[in-house]
């Protein structure tokens, strides 16, 4: 598992699976659940207005404080999309922010329950440590690679476990876990923005060109 440095955009380096996930937290729902007038979406609807405020805070009219939660709102629906975005290009003002800021951004998110919170638990030896998407409840499937095919590519794992589920699932992604062989179905864009070393590390059971 490639490590995913905190904050940034992933999708120049992790394998991207087109289509959007679906399964919003609670409180990404409870969005939609503010209808605009006539029966708007209130996804679309919420996000609009976060959108103007951060126009107002890039110039100069509000604080990075009075717009943190639209900027939380903004986050989290690039996350949950499970589909590529950067900071620079698709987060309004997102090229001016700090990386203290895109920090502050992503645990409001989380804090907000906007989008799933993953535990990483410290390994000694390892700069960041162990994911664990199941207990958050994000692992669709789970299947094992035969060991002839631990230091394979990617492209080739990915095909191969695709094929024993029936198909890519869009908005997916396989997580190479710290067990030997064991591969999770994730959502892509969670996935991507968690810190975190597995299988893929130096010296684990995939290390081997991605």
């Amino acid at each position: 598992m490639a490590v995913v440095p905190n904050g940034t955009a992933p999708a120049l380096k992790q394998p991207y699976l087109p289509g959007q996930y679906t399964e919003y937290p609670a409180a990404v729902q409870g969005l939609a659940q503010q209808a605009l007038p006539g029966g708007g979406s209130g996804i679309e609807g919420g996000l609009d207005t976060s959108i103007k405020n951060i126009d107002e805070f890039i110039g100069g009219n509000k604080s990075f404080d009075d717009v943190l939660d639209d900027y939380a709102k903004v986050y989290a629906d690039k996350i949950n999309s499970n589909q590529a975005w950067s900071w620079d290009d698709t987060i309004p003002g997102g090229e001016n922010l700090t990386k203290k800021q895109r920090s502050i951004i992503k645990q409001q998110a989380i804090d907000a329950g906007l989008i799933t919170d993953i535990k990483v638990t410290k390994v000694e030896g390892m700069r960041y440590g162990f994911a664990d998407f199941e207990s958050a409840g994000v692992v669709k499937e789970t299947q094992y690679l035969p060991e002839n095919m631990w230091k394979m590519s990617d492209a080739e794992q990915f095909k191969w476990l695709d094929e024993q589920i029936g198909g890519t699932v869009d908005g997916y992604t396989w997580h190479h876990t710290e067990i030997p062989g064991k591969m999770q179905l994730v959502p892509t864009g969670i996935h991507n923005i968690t810190t975190h070393n597995g299988g893929r590390t130096a010296g684990m059971w995939a290390d081997a060109p991605r």
